[in-house]
C-alpha cells in the first residue's frame, strides 16, 4: 500500500501526521503558556493576600489593645466608685453612731467626697435605708 493518495489533491498520510503533529505542538505550547501564566497570577494573588492578612492581623491586634485599655479604664473607674461609695456609707454610719471613726473618716476623706457625702446625708436625713425617700445613690446623678 502506497503512501500516495489516489487523488492528487488529497494530502498524504505523512503530511496529515506532520500537520497534526505541528498543530498538536502549537496547542501544547499555548497550553503551557496559559498554565505558566496561571501559576504566575496565582503566586501574585497569594503574595498580595498574605500582605492583606498581615494588615488585618495588625488591625485586629490594635482593636484588641484598645478594647483591653477600655476595659481597664472601666474597671479602674468602677473600683474607684465602689471605694468612694463605701467611704461615704462608712462615714455616715460612723457619724450616725457617734463613734470617733466618723470624725477620722471625715478628716481623711478628700474634700469633694466629703462634700458629696454631706449633701447626700442631708438629702436623706442621714438615713442609710436605701428604701427611704430621697436620693438612693449619690453616684446616680
Amino acid at each position: 500500500m502506497s503512501d500516495e493518495p489516489d487523488d492528487p489533491d488529497q494530502p498524504t498520510t505523512s503530511e496529515i501526521v506532520s500537520t497534526d503533529s505541528a498543530h498538536r505542538s502549537r496547542m501544547e505550547l499555548i497550553a503551557a503558556i496559559v498554565i505558566g501564566l496561571a501559576a504566575v497570577l496565582t503566586a501574585i494573588a497569594s503574595y498580595q493576600g498574605a500582605q492583606i492578612d498581615g494588615q488585618i492581623d495588625r488591625a485586629f491586634a490594635g482593636s484588641l489593645s484598645t478594647t483591653i485599655q477600655a476595659n481597664n479604664s472601666y474597671n479602674l473607674a468602677d473600683a474607684e466608685r465602689a471605694i468612694e461609695r463605701d467611704w461615704i456609707f462608712s462615714w455616715i454610719a460612723e457619724v450616725e453612731n457617734g463613734t470617733p471613726a466618723g470624725e477620722f473618716l471625715g478628716l481623711t476623706m478628700p474634700k469633694e467626697i466629703l462634700a458629696l457625702a454631706t449633701e447626700w446625708a442631708t438629702a436623706t436625713d442621714g438615713s442609710l435605708d436605701p428604701f427611704s425617700d430621697g436620693i438612693l445613690d449619690p453616684f446616680s446623678e
